[in-house]
């Protein structure tokens, strides 16, 4: 699930941003999950760190089996950009918060 996510995201990027992943473990990760909305939460997060790139950079995926518990798995979404200031960061989890403008 996780390589085709990622194809699937790079298409969805602009060429001034880069999509890395490792996978390298993950063939033996298996979750009992609902595939549909783990792909949901990971297109949302990487099309936010999309936008939030506006002058480029990567964004990277990682999945691995937890290093200090058995039977987890780790999903990790990251990027190369300023991150938020520290307003944005105490709002990060107000209902209906957004730095977008309107329109």
């Amino acid at each position: 699930m996780m390589r085709n996510s990622s194809d699937f995201l790079q298409k969805m990027l602009r060429s001034s941003i880069r999509l890395s992943s490792d996978f390298q473990d993950s063939s033996s990760i298996w979750c009992s999950t609902d595939t549909t909305q783990i792909q949901q939460v990971i297109l949302n997060i990487t099309m936010n760190a999309r936008d939030a790139l506006s002058h480029g950079g990567e964004i990277f995926l990682t999945a691995k089996e937890h290093p200090a518990q058995s039977g987890f798995a780790l999903l990790a979404i990251s990027d190369n950009g300023t991150g938020m200031s520290q307003d944005v960061l105490h709002k990060l989890f107000d209902p209906f918060f957004t730095t977008k403008s309107r329109g």
